[in-house]
């Protein structure tokens, strides 16, 4: 049903302030957003903003929600745009799509990645779902090349401890993979080392040891990708 003209002016208004607030963020950090903050750069009362949010915490989870949902769209576009059956291409790509937002979006990328907001506690009901849009990208790729018989892992040096193991496989049976424990442990190893060094290079951290980190992340990635087992005859540089 279309929207009447109030509900599109009220969600005008609720982009608006998120708008101000990403501002906020970009200019002073995460710690900056407030009610007063956005709405003195808004021009406005404090408590009319209590009409489109109800507190300063909700107002927080959306913009977080909205990096969520753009990065995880990121993520889907480019794993769309392959072939199926391609799965080291596929995750490799991924893996730079995801460095490259980074870069692209720092603000986003500091608020859903970096230091936590001082008296703020998300939803969990409402960010973890969100959340997982940056993650199953991968997950989907590995679940499908474990499905077709095309992922051939290294066996772990040592037996994974019983309390680690049930974790794992209590993870992996949330999230609807059919893989064992010891490649989720990898999967997510893997997942920390894209996150790692896309934040090493976000926060300048690398930039003093290389001239080209990219290359790092490309090299390293490409080494994970052999490590869980892809078959690398299907990356095309």
């Amino acid at each position: 049903m279309p929207q009447n003209r109030r509900e599109r002016l009220h969600d005008a208004a609720r982009e608006e302030i998120k708008t101000t607030a990403r501002q906020l963020m970009a200019e002073e950090g995460t710690a900056a957003i407030s009610i007063r903050a956005i709405a003195r750069r808004m021009g406005i009362t404090a408590p009319g903003l209590y009409r489109y949010y109800k507190n300063r915490d909700a107002i927080i989870t959306a913009l977080i929600v909205d990096a969520y949902t753009a990065l995880g769209d990121a993520l889907d576009t480019v794993l769309q745009s392959f072939p199926a059956g391609q799965y080291a291409h596929q995750f490799i790509a991924v893996a730079e799509e995801y460095r490259r937002w980074a870069l692209a979006h720092p603000v986003d990328y500091a608020l859903i990645f970096g230091n936590p907001i001082p008296g703020y506690q998300a939803p969990p009901e409402v960010t973890s779902p969100a959340a997982q849009r940056a993650l199953s990208p991968f997950g989907a790729i590995v679940q499908a090349a474990w499905e077709a018989g095309e992922l051939h892992p290294r066996l772990p040096d040592a037996p994974i401890d019983e309390e680690l193991h049930c974790q794992l496989a209590a993870w992996t049976d949330r999230s609807g993979y059919t893989f064992p424990p010891h490649i989720t442990q990898s999967f997510l190893r893997g997942w920390g080392q894209v996150q790692g060094l896309t934040t090493l290079e976000l926060y300048g951290h690398l930039q003093h040891l290389l001239d080209a980190p990219g290359r790092l992340f490309r090299a390293e990635t490409e080494a994970y990708v052999r490590q869980l087992g892809f078959v690398m005859e299907q990356v095309v540089r």
